[in-house]
């Protein structure tokens, strides 16, 4: 019997010799193990083949809700990486990757050799959200361990140092501990300005959360619009355009 972990890697090599139809892919959107809807979501994000007029049509093929929602969450990823792809003089800025990150310490984590960061949240457009997921352990960067920087700073100030010190564009490898297993992932950094101009951080008590800017979801409202638009029916009373874009919203401690 061919378990989820070897249908994903099987998955993998498919999509990177091309013989994985976009039809399959669909298909796979709904797949009941959660691991392998996960794994051809990623796979899509990351897809540089792939258009938004396809995309689209995928999105008129889907069958289920499971199906249409991540087709939007992929809709919008793509939308707000292309804005970023777009930017120019960011250069020589400090590089992001897009997380809501919470300090982990070795006490809570036994198979920490050292303390980590734990990846509450990704961040659509940001390098982190096809690669990274929520309740990865990150615990090193460029095979450096994370400790605490100081006695005032702790580990996910110590993550944050080591991050904005690569610059915008560079490859950042991270040892992650995924469902109790180690593995190493290498994602390029954004700049961080972007990241300050899709987001925003607001407060309601004790609560914070970061929320998409106004800026952003202009860019997504015309991509959603888009996304959502149906072929011309013959009969126009066939048509309605459904336009309830994702809910996007995230609590964390902190961000980067």
């Amino acid at each position: 019997m061919i378990t989820g972990v070897q249908m994903v890697l099987c998955l993998a090599l498919l999509t990177q010799t091309g013989e994985l139809s976009l039809s399959t892919r669909l298909d796979q959107l709904d797949h009941a193990d959660y691991a392998i809807r996960q794994q051809v979501t990623e796979q899509l994000m990351q897809e540089t083949q792939l258009t938004d007029d396809q995309l689209n049509e995928l999105f008129h093929q889907a069958q289920t809700p499971e199906q249409r929602y991540r087709l939007e969450e992929i809709a919008m990823h793509r939308c707000l990486k292309a804005w970023i792809s777009q930017v120019e003089n960011y250069s020589n800025q400090p590089g992001s990757i897009g997380i809501q990150l919470a300090e982990v310490k070795p006490i809570s984590q036994p198979l920490l050799e050292s303390g980590g960061v734990m990846v509450q949240d990704t961040l659509p457009g940001m390098p982190a959200h096809e690669v990274l997921r929520a309740g990865d352990v990150i615990v090193e960067v460029n095979q450096q361990p994370l400790v605490a920087a100081s006695d005032k700073q702790g580990i996910d100030a110590s993550f944050k140092n080591l991050v904005q010190a690569h610059r915008a564009g560079t490859m950042i490898e991270f040892k992650v501990i995924r469902d109790k297993q180690p593995i190493t992932v290498s994602l390029p950094t954004a700049p961080a300005p972007a990241l300050g101009k899709l987001y925003e951080s607001k407060r309601v008590g004790s609560q914070a959360s970061i929320t998409l800017s106004k800026f952003a979801r202009d860019l997504w409202h015309k991509r959603m619009v888009e996304l959502f638009k149906q072929p011309q029916p013959r009969n126009a009373k066939d048509s309605e355009l459904s336009a309830n874009p994702i809910s996007i919203q995230w609590h964390a401690n902190a961000s980067q």
